[in-house]
């Protein structure tokens, strides 16, 4: 039972910073569903991620948002969420709507799959924190599944990226 308000205690405190006001209505539990980020600890480029936590919140408009939290060998925390919508064009339209609330949108092009295969919409940007901080985060689509990878360390983003895309 105490493992149990840990888990919920340290999750909402990782992700109070990324939902703002909406943390609140972060469920933290096991969350079953087919991604890469089910494993328990992730290795790309030297660098070992390790799930510290899972679940889903509720995005905007009600949008069931799965995340998985992330602690880089360093310690600095990282967000992967992953919600599924009903169509690939669905799944670019909440990119775009992330995108348009963006701070600044740093890089912005096709993604590619590790076979060099473009399977949708990619970016990087930038977003404050809800204490004024700055977080970047790397986004894109992939089919109809959006993707997005929060943390103040762009270069970890990127090598989490590298290990989730397929």
């Amino acid at each position: 039972m105490f493992e149990s308000y840990r888990l919920a205690a340290y999750s909402l405190f990782f992700l109070s910073p990324l939902l703002g006001n909406t943390a609140e209505r972060a469920i933290i539990a096991p969350t079953p569903r087919a991604s890469l980020a089910l494993q328990l600890e992730i290795r790309s480029q030297g660098t070992t991620f390790k799930n510290v936590t899972m679940g889903e919140m509720f995005g905007e408009n009600g949008i069931k948002m799965p995340f998985t939290g992330y602690t880089a060998s360093d310690g600095t925390g990282l967000t992967a969420m992953d919600p599924a919508f009903e169509s690939p064009a669905k799944a670019i339209e909440y990119f775009e709507t992330r995108l348009a609330k963006a701070q600044r949108v740093t890089r912005r092009g096709k993604k590619r799959n590790s076979h060099g295969q473009i399977i949708g919409e990619r970016a990087e940007a930038t977003y404050p924190y809800a204490n004024g901080a700055i977080f970047t985060a790397i986004l894109w689509t992939d089919g109809r599944v959006f993707r997005e990878i929060d943390s103040r360390s762009l270069p970890l983003s990127l090598k989490l990226e590298q290990a989730l895309t397929p």
